[in-house]
């Protein structure tokens, strides 16, 4: 292995895990990899840089080493393992969900693709099940999503699920957009107690279910309690749960709290809007619209109280809330052309609602 690989390998091996540093120094591994020739460090990096790029924020580059690596799989299965693969692939389907430029067929293409990979190695198609709810929930379809995630909690467990927190935590979300907020909150329970859990839940899911909560009892203690919790978990330097920071400032709104929301986008907002999947970026973007719409409500030419990426230092509140509102309605608009529905701007708008 050559000194350059070797100091490359080293860089990605010292860097946080979901970091961009992270994510260059692997990269520089491959071009190293590529400029001499070496084939065989090759696959193991692939299957690090599918890592690295979908928990960095970078789908796009995820979409990219995900595709040449699922090909020399199929070229040479004994030079490329599959297991590693089949386990991204699921992730790959969640993330060309949230590019609107990925179309619908090319989606349903992915999903088949996946089942008929589980099919062919002899596993149930439980997971596939499950990413198509995802899928749905994406994409605005909530009752869509409901129905196909009960019946995925009906199958046996199987090969290639989601642990039973992620799955538990995704299925009260869908319980609470498709207007069950009380049930969200009762099989929520295991999650909200601490009986459940893994890294990535319930720190993604509290802030929604205070919203819920909230819509249930406003005002309630309960409602609060999940947003303390929630936000005191969230990570500054991860850049993937924009949504769930997202939640935590509609939340903020609904009480009125501006300022409390102004502080919560002012530390998190950076990081979370440097993502490249732009569902993502469209969550936080819209929470931040929220705050300069409500702030423009009370002094329409008043400053704010955090000044969000891409807006003028001087800009008043009503300035801000319509470029913050512009940019949310074109990503927004251009997931509802792709879907041929206008399920992702109504998704945004139940999140208005005070």
């Amino acid at each position: 292995m050559s000194d350059e690989l070797e100091l490359a390998l080293e860089r990605a091996a010292r860097a946080k895990w979901n970091s961009n540093e992270r994510l260059e120094a692997l990269e520089s591994a491959l071009r190293t990899v590529h400029a001499r020739n070496l084939t065989a460090p090759e696959a193991r990096l692939r299957t690090d840089l599918i890592h690295a790029a979908v928990w960095s924020g970078h789908g796009d580059r995820a979409l990219v080493h995900f595709s040449w690596a699922l090909a020399e799989h199929d070229r040479d299965p004994a030079a490329w393992p599959g297991g590693d693969l089949m386990w991204q692939y699921k992730w790959i389907l969640d993330v060309a969900a949230e590019f609107p430029t990925v179309g619908l067929d090319r989606l349903e293409g992915l999903h088949g693709d996946y089942e008929d990979r589980l099919r062919a190695a002899g596993h149930p198609t439980r997971s596939g099940m499950y990413r198509r709810a995802v899928n749905a929930r994406t994409n605005g379809l909530h009752q869509e999503a409901l129905e196909r995630m009960r019946a995925t909690m009906a199958e046996p467990r199987s090969y290639g699920d989601d642990c039973h927190a992620c799955e538990l935590s995704f299925f009260v979300g869908v319980l609470g957009n498709a207007g069950l907020g009380g049930e969200a909150l009762r099989k929520a329970e295991p999650l909200i107690s601490g009986q459940s859990g893994c890294a990535e839940v319930p720190h993604r899911t509290l802030g929604r279910l205070a919203i819920f909560q909230d819509r249930l009892a406003p005002g309630s203690e309960l409602a609060l309690d999940l947003h303390r919790r929630g936000l005191a978990m969230q990570d500054v330097s991860d850049s993937k749960l924009g949504g769930a920071i997202a939640d935590h400032v509609c939340f903020l709104v609904r009480r009125g709290s501006l300022a409390n929301a102004g502080a919560v986008l002012a530390k998190y907002s950076e990081v979370k809007l440097a993502t490249r999947v732009p569902y993502s970026r469209m969550r936080v973007l819209h929470a931040a619209a929220l705050v300069a719409e409500r702030q423009a409500e009370l002094a329409p030419n008043g400053p704010l109280t955090w000044c969000p990426p891409g807006v003028s230092n001087d800009a008043s509140a009503t300035d801000a809330a319509t470029s913050l509102r512009e940019q949310v309605q074109a990503i927004a608009g251009a997931f509802d052309r792709r879907n041929g529905h206008d399920g992702v701007s109504r998704d945004l708008e139940s999140l208005d609602a005070r």
